[in-house]
Protein backbone atom coordinates (compact mmCIF):
# COMPACT_ATOMS: atom_id res chain seq x y z
CA UNK A 1 0.00 0.00 0.00
CA UNK A 2 1.38 3.38 -0.95
CA UNK A 3 0.51 5.06 2.35
CA UNK A 4 2.33 2.26 4.20
CA UNK A 5 5.49 2.86 2.21
CA UNK A 6 5.25 6.62 2.79
CA UNK A 7 4.83 6.11 6.52
CA UNK A 8 7.74 3.67 6.67
CA UNK A 9 10.10 5.98 4.85
CA UNK A 10 8.96 9.05 6.81
CA UNK A 11 9.78 7.22 10.03
CA UNK A 12 13.26 6.54 8.73
CA UNK A 13 13.64 10.21 7.86
CA UNK A 14 12.60 11.19 11.38
CA UNK A 15 15.10 8.83 13.01
CA UNK A 16 17.45 10.99 15.07
CA UNK A 17 15.53 14.17 14.19
CA UNK A 18 12.17 13.45 15.81
CA UNK A 19 12.48 15.78 18.81
CA UNK A 20 13.35 18.93 16.88
CA UNK A 21 10.88 18.19 14.10
CA UNK A 22 8.09 17.51 16.58
CA UNK A 23 8.76 20.80 18.35
CA UNK A 24 8.56 22.73 15.08
CA UNK A 25 5.38 20.92 13.99
CA UNK A 26 3.63 21.59 17.30
CA UNK A 27 4.45 25.30 17.44
CA UNK A 28 1.49 26.41 15.23
CA UNK A 29 -0.96 24.28 17.22
CA UNK A 30 0.47 25.53 20.52
CA UNK A 31 0.11 29.15 19.44
CA UNK A 32 -3.44 28.52 18.23
CA UNK A 33 -4.40 26.87 21.54
CA UNK A 34 -2.77 29.69 23.51
CA UNK A 35 -4.76 32.43 21.80
CA UNK A 36 -7.97 30.41 21.86
CA UNK A 37 -7.56 29.85 25.59
CA UNK A 38 -6.91 33.54 26.19
CA UNK A 39 -10.05 34.42 24.23
CA UNK A 40 -12.11 31.90 26.22
CA UNK A 41 -10.70 33.29 29.48
CA UNK A 42 -11.78 36.82 28.54
CA UNK A 43 -15.27 35.55 27.72
CA UNK A 44 -15.44 33.83 31.11
CA UNK A 45 -14.49 37.08 32.82
CA UNK A 46 -17.17 38.97 30.91
CA UNK A 47 -19.76 36.42 32.01
CA UNK A 48 -18.49 36.42 35.60
CA UNK A 49 -18.75 40.19 35.98
CA UNK A 50 -22.12 40.30 34.29
CA UNK A 51 -21.04 42.18 31.18
CA UNK A 52 -22.66 39.62 28.88
CA UNK A 53 -24.99 36.70 29.26
CA UNK A 54 -23.91 33.23 28.10
CA UNK A 55 -26.47 33.27 25.29
CA UNK A 56 -25.13 36.61 24.03
CA UNK A 57 -21.79 35.02 23.20
CA UNK A 58 -23.46 33.35 20.21
CA UNK A 59 -25.35 36.45 19.06
CA UNK A 60 -22.38 38.75 18.48
CA UNK A 61 -24.26 41.83 19.70
CA UNK A 62 -21.92 42.84 22.51
CA UNK A 63 -19.30 45.38 21.48
CA UNK A 64 -16.73 44.15 24.00
CA UNK A 65 -17.09 40.59 22.80
CA UNK A 66 -16.73 41.63 19.16
CA UNK A 67 -13.61 43.67 20.01
CA UNK A 68 -12.01 40.78 21.88
CA UNK A 69 -12.87 38.34 19.08
CA UNK A 70 -11.38 40.65 16.42
CA UNK A 71 -8.22 41.31 18.46
CA UNK A 72 -7.63 37.60 19.09
CA UNK A 73 -8.25 36.81 15.42
CA UNK A 74 -5.61 39.36 14.38
CA UNK A 75 -3.15 38.02 16.96
CA UNK A 76 -3.72 34.44 15.81
CA UNK A 77 -3.23 35.41 12.19
CA UNK A 78 -0.04 37.32 13.04
CA UNK A 79 1.53 34.61 15.18
CA UNK A 80 0.34 31.34 13.66
CA UNK A 81 0.91 32.06 9.96
CA UNK A 82 4.73 32.29 10.13
CA UNK A 83 4.89 29.26 12.42
CA UNK A 84 2.80 27.21 10.02
CA UNK A 85 5.03 28.24 7.12
CA UNK A 86 8.16 27.43 9.17
CA UNK A 87 6.80 23.95 9.97
CA UNK A 88 6.08 23.31 6.28
CA UNK A 89 9.56 24.61 5.40
CA UNK A 90 11.24 22.27 7.90
CA UNK A 91 9.25 19.24 6.73
CA UNK A 92 10.06 20.09 3.11
CA UNK A 93 13.75 20.20 3.97
CA UNK A 94 13.43 16.90 5.83
CA UNK A 95 11.96 15.13 2.80
CA UNK A 96 14.42 16.47 0.23
CA UNK A 97 17.12 14.33 -1.34
CA UNK A 98 20.18 15.82 0.37
CA UNK A 99 18.98 15.44 3.95
CA UNK A 100 21.38 16.81 6.55
CA UNK A 101 21.35 20.59 6.20
CA UNK A 102 18.47 22.57 7.63
CA UNK A 103 17.65 26.24 7.75
CA UNK A 104 17.51 27.44 11.37
CA UNK A 105 14.02 28.21 12.58
CA UNK A 106 15.07 31.68 13.69
CA UNK A 107 16.26 32.51 10.18
CA UNK A 108 12.90 31.51 8.71
CA UNK A 109 10.92 33.50 11.27
CA UNK A 110 13.16 36.57 10.96
CA UNK A 111 13.16 36.63 7.18
CA UNK A 112 10.85 39.44 6.08
CA UNK A 113 10.16 37.87 2.69
CA UNK A 114 9.15 34.53 4.22
CA UNK A 115 6.92 36.25 6.76
CA UNK A 116 5.16 38.25 4.04
CA UNK A 117 4.70 35.08 1.97
CA UNK A 118 3.24 33.26 4.98
CA UNK A 119 0.76 36.08 5.62
CA UNK A 120 -0.25 36.16 1.96
CA UNK A 121 -0.71 32.39 1.89
CA UNK A 122 -2.87 32.44 5.04
CA UNK A 123 -4.95 35.27 3.61
CA UNK A 124 -5.66 33.42 0.37
CA UNK A 125 -6.33 30.14 2.17
CA UNK A 126 -8.88 31.81 4.44
CA UNK A 127 -10.44 33.71 1.56
CA UNK A 128 -10.89 30.67 -0.66
CA UNK A 129 -12.14 28.56 2.26
CA UNK A 130 -14.64 31.27 3.24
CA UNK A 131 -15.87 31.56 -0.35
CA UNK A 132 -16.32 27.78 -0.54
CA UNK A 133 -18.25 27.79 2.74
CA UNK A 134 -20.79 30.46 1.71
CA UNK A 135 -23.00 28.13 -0.42
CA UNK A 136 -23.20 25.56 2.40
CA UNK A 137 -24.15 28.24 4.96
CA UNK A 138 -26.85 29.74 2.75
CA UNK A 139 -28.28 26.35 1.87
CA UNK A 140 -28.20 25.29 5.53
CA UNK A 141 -30.00 28.45 6.62
CA UNK A 142 -32.67 27.83 4.00
CA UNK A 143 -33.09 24.21 5.09
CA UNK A 144 -33.33 25.22 8.76
CA UNK A 145 -35.91 27.90 8.00
CA UNK A 146 -38.06 25.52 5.98
CA UNK A 147 -37.74 22.84 8.65
CA UNK A 148 -38.90 25.20 11.40
CA UNK A 149 -41.87 26.50 9.44
CA UNK A 150 -43.11 23.06 8.45
CA UNK A 151 -45.80 22.60 5.84
CA UNK A 152 -47.21 20.05 3.44
CA UNK A 153 -45.68 17.37 1.32
CA UNK A 154 -44.25 19.79 -1.22
CA UNK A 155 -42.42 21.80 1.43
CA UNK A 156 -41.17 18.57 3.00
CA UNK A 157 -39.50 17.48 -0.24
CA UNK A 158 -38.06 20.96 -0.70
CA UNK A 159 -36.57 20.71 2.79
CA UNK A 160 -35.01 17.33 1.98
CA UNK A 161 -33.54 18.75 -1.21
CA UNK A 162 -32.10 21.69 0.73
CA UNK A 163 -30.52 19.33 3.27
CA UNK A 164 -29.00 17.22 0.47
CA UNK A 165 -27.71 20.36 -1.22
CA UNK A 166 -26.16 21.51 2.05
CA UNK A 167 -24.39 18.16 2.41
CA UNK A 168 -23.08 18.44 -1.16
CA UNK A 169 -21.76 21.95 -0.49
CA UNK A 170 -20.09 20.73 2.70
CA UNK A 171 -18.34 18.01 0.72
CA UNK A 172 -17.19 20.69 -1.70
CA UNK A 173 -15.81 22.71 1.21
CA UNK A 174 -13.94 19.65 2.51
CA UNK A 175 -12.57 19.12 -1.00
CA UNK A 176 -11.26 22.70 -1.01
CA UNK A 177 -9.77 22.41 2.48
CA UNK A 178 -7.91 19.20 1.58
CA UNK A 179 -6.56 20.91 -1.53
CA UNK A 180 -5.41 24.02 0.33
CA UNK A 181 -3.49 21.93 2.86
CA UNK A 182 -0.71 21.69 0.27
CA UNK A 183 -0.26 25.47 -0.13
CA UNK A 184 2.38 26.04 2.63
CA UNK A 185 4.45 23.10 1.35
CA UNK A 186 4.24 24.36 -2.23
CA UNK A 187 5.48 27.79 -1.19
CA UNK A 188 8.30 26.21 0.81
CA UNK A 189 9.42 24.09 -2.18
CA UNK A 190 9.03 26.72 -4.90
CA UNK A 191 10.60 29.97 -3.65
CA UNK A 192 9.56 32.03 -6.66
CA UNK A 193 5.85 31.28 -6.56
CA UNK A 194 3.35 33.72 -5.06
CA UNK A 195 0.54 32.96 -2.65
CA UNK A 196 -2.22 33.18 -5.27
CA UNK A 197 -0.16 31.05 -7.68
CA UNK A 198 0.39 28.46 -4.93
CA UNK A 199 -3.36 28.24 -4.35
CA UNK A 200 -4.01 27.72 -8.06
CA UNK A 201 -1.19 25.20 -8.34
CA UNK A 202 -2.49 23.27 -5.31
CA UNK A 203 -5.74 22.52 -7.16
CA UNK A 204 -3.72 21.13 -10.08
CA UNK A 205 -1.27 19.21 -7.93
CA UNK A 206 -3.93 17.65 -5.69
CA UNK A 207 -6.33 16.75 -8.50
CA UNK A 208 -7.15 13.09 -8.01
CA UNK A 209 -4.74 12.87 -5.05
CA UNK A 210 -6.74 14.31 -2.19
CA UNK A 211 -7.32 10.94 -0.57
CA UNK A 212 -3.77 10.74 0.82
CA UNK A 213 -4.31 13.14 3.72
CA UNK A 214 -7.57 11.46 4.92
CA UNK A 215 -5.88 8.06 4.64
CA UNK A 216 -2.95 9.25 6.77
CA UNK A 217 -5.35 10.83 9.26
CA UNK A 218 -7.23 7.53 9.53
CA UNK A 219 -3.99 5.62 10.11
CA UNK A 220 -2.94 7.93 12.94
CA UNK A 221 -6.43 8.47 14.38
CA UNK A 222 -6.02 5.93 17.19
CA UNK A 223 -2.54 7.07 18.35
CA UNK A 224 -3.72 10.70 18.20
CA UNK A 225 -6.42 9.98 20.77
CA UNK A 226 -3.80 9.68 23.51
CA UNK A 227 -1.97 12.74 24.77
CA UNK A 228 1.34 10.82 24.93
CA UNK A 229 1.35 9.64 21.32
CA UNK A 230 -0.35 12.71 19.81
CA UNK A 231 2.87 14.72 19.09
CA UNK A 232 4.59 11.75 17.42
CA UNK A 233 1.47 10.90 15.41
CA UNK A 234 1.06 14.46 14.12
CA UNK A 235 4.74 14.69 13.20
CA UNK A 236 4.79 11.40 11.30
CA UNK A 237 1.54 12.18 9.51
CA UNK A 238 2.70 15.60 8.31
CA UNK A 239 6.10 14.21 7.30
CA UNK A 240 4.42 11.53 5.20
CA UNK A 241 2.11 14.14 3.66
CA UNK A 242 5.06 16.38 2.81
CA UNK A 243 6.83 13.41 1.24
CA UNK A 244 3.77 12.57 -0.86
CA UNK A 245 3.58 16.16 -2.15
CA UNK A 246 7.22 16.00 -3.16
CA UNK A 247 6.56 12.79 -5.10
CA UNK A 248 3.51 14.33 -6.78
CA UNK A 249 5.62 17.27 -7.92
CA UNK A 250 8.24 14.94 -9.35
CA UNK A 251 5.58 12.94 -11.16
CA UNK A 252 4.22 16.09 -12.78
CA UNK A 253 7.71 17.28 -13.69
CA UNK A 254 8.51 14.01 -15.43
CA UNK A 255 5.14 14.00 -17.18
CA UNK A 256 5.62 17.59 -18.32
CA UNK A 257 2.39 18.75 -16.69
CA UNK A 258 3.98 21.12 -14.20
CA UNK A 259 3.94 24.60 -15.71
CA UNK A 260 5.30 26.08 -12.47
CA UNK A 261 8.30 23.78 -12.82
CA UNK A 262 8.94 25.25 -16.27
CA UNK A 263 8.41 28.79 -15.00
CA UNK A 264 10.35 28.71 -11.72
CA UNK A 265 12.65 25.72 -12.25
CA UNK A 266 12.73 22.41 -10.45
CA UNK A 267 11.52 22.32 -6.87
CA UNK A 268 14.40 22.64 -4.47
CA UNK A 269 13.07 20.00 -2.06
CA UNK A 270 12.30 16.98 -4.21
CA UNK A 271 12.20 13.65 -2.45
CA UNK A 272 12.50 10.09 -3.64
CA UNK A 273 11.64 6.76 -2.07
CA UNK A 274 14.42 4.16 -2.08
CA UNK A 275 12.13 1.17 -2.63
CA UNK A 276 13.35 -1.32 -5.23
CA UNK A 277 11.35 -4.46 -4.53
CA UNK A 278 7.80 -3.08 -4.60
CA UNK A 279 6.83 -1.50 -7.91
CA UNK A 280 3.63 0.21 -6.85
CA UNK A 281 4.60 3.75 -7.66
CA UNK A 282 4.33 5.41 -11.02
CA UNK A 283 6.97 5.31 -13.70
CA UNK A 284 8.01 8.81 -12.70
CA UNK A 285 8.86 7.65 -9.19
CA UNK A 286 10.81 4.70 -10.61
CA UNK A 287 12.88 7.02 -12.80
CA UNK A 288 13.57 9.21 -9.77
CA UNK A 289 14.71 6.12 -7.86
CA UNK A 290 17.21 5.03 -10.52
CA UNK A 291 18.49 8.58 -11.23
Amino acid sequence: MRSRELIGYSRRLLKGRRTGTTAVCLLPAAAEICFRSAEAAVYCLLIYFGEVRPAELFSGRNIVQISVCAACAVLRFTAVSPLRYAAAYRLSELTREDVGRYTPLSRILMNRRDICRSYAASFWIRTVSFAAMIPAVLSGMLAYDMLMKGGGTERFFMTLNSIALTAAFLLLWIYVRLTLAAVPFIMARIPGIGAAGAVIYSFRLMHGRKNMLPVLAAVYAVPALTAVLLPAAVTEMMTAFSLSLSIYQKEDEYAGRNEYHRRYGSSRHAAKLPYRKKRRFTAAADETETA
